[in-house]
């Protein structure tokens, strides 16, 4: 695991050297707020500012490999689905979701640097925003995610978890993971 937090950090100043702001996600963000558990994987999210993408994707697939056979493919797949899917020089894979102006996204604004190590520290998503993340994505390692976190947490902002989510739910349907968060929330959740 030190080693995936090395690569991250790796990653993390790679991003911050060429001015983009980013946070991790997923299984890092999971070390800080819920569970420790094994991941393998870095995700993040990068913020863009929404301006000449393709020419930041570029640059970012001349920072890291594509797992795609082309740099086309990779450009194509992330207009197609605002993610890039790169992999580090040691075969980590990166899942990179493009988001919009960092100024303006409140998960943003929420995320904050946290100590992995006692030398190493990274910018992580806020607990509400990963439980937003997992709820959206639904699979099952998510849930159990899920209710780790709310079981660790003690000063949640519902108001927050819940705008966000009614606004995705307005593009998908995930009311499925919205009940389930619902049921954790009333399970777990001891303020």
């Amino acid at each position: 695991m030190t080693d995936l937090i090395r690569e991250a950090l790796d990653l993390q100043k790679k991003l911050d050297e060429d001015g983009w702001p980013n946070y991790f996600v997923g299984g890092l963000a999971v070390q800080i707020w819920g569970q420790p558990r094994l991941t393998t994987d870095l995700d993040l999210t990068l913020f863009t500012g929404l301006i000449e993408e393709d020419a930041q994707v570029s640059r970012l697939l001349e920072l890291f490999r594509s797992r795609f056979t082309t740099s086309e493919e990779a450009a194509d797949f992330s207009r197609r689905s605002r993610m890039l899917l790169l992999s580090t020089d040691s075969g980590t894979d990166i899942d990179m979701m493009l988001n919009g102006i960092a100024e303006l996204n409140e998960d943003y604004q929420r995320s904050s640097i946290q100590a992995f190590t006692p030398d190493i520290s990274l910018r992580v998503c806020s607990a509400e925003t990963l439980i937003c993340m997992k709820t959206i994505a639904g699979r099952g390692q998510d849930m159990v995610d899920i209710e780790n976190t709310v079981i660790k947490q003690s000063d949640l902002d519902w108001a927050y978890i819940d705008d966000y989510l009614a606004a995705a739910l307005e593009h998908q349907d995930i009311s499925h993971s919205i009940e389930a968060l619902r049921r954790i929330r009333t399970q777990y959740y001891r303020k």
